[in-house]
């Protein structure tokens, strides 16, 4: 399944409606508030296609960070899809942190599903900071 990253706002109202479908999520934003971000580079998102297929199977929203004491990362907010799905888009942002030259990947979530999902692919829990579990990875 390709990997598309995300530069149109059809692209946006894509997740959005993936969203409302599959997790009867209603955002706040809008679709112009994410791909005014999208378009400044703030914000990057990874999308997860079948083969042909309009249907979406999973995306992925990071960012990079930088922090006074490990340097720059990158910072995973959201992760969707089926399990497989995950680990497709999981697996591109860790090459995209080897790319770059960075240390480690970040991960915040507050999905259990999500957090199993994290804890199988080696991410330690490191901190909860209000209701967000924080998770990394260091990548060598």
């Amino acid at each position: 399944m390709p990997i598309y990253r995300a530069k149109t706002l059809d692209d946006v109202d894509h997740v959005l409606q993936f969203l409302n479908k599959n997790l009867k999520i209603n955002s706040k934003l809008t679709s112009d508030d994410i791909y005014c971000n999208l378009k400044q580079s703030k914000i990057f998102l990874d999308l997860l296609k079948d083969n042909g297929e309009p249907s979406l199977e999973g995306f992925i929203l990071w960012y990079y960070h930088y922090s006074t004491w490990t340097g720059r990362s990158i910072v995973v907010r959201h992760l969707y899809g089926s399990n497989s799905a995950k680990s497709i888009l999981i697996d591109h942002v860790i090459q995209q942190v080897r790319k770059d030259k960075l240390s480690r990947l970040d991960f915040f979530t507050n999905d259990d599903e999500t957090k199993e999902f994290l804890l199988s692919k080696d991410f330690k829990n490191i901190s909860v900071e209000e209701e967000w579990d924080v998770f990394s990875l260091k990548v060598n």
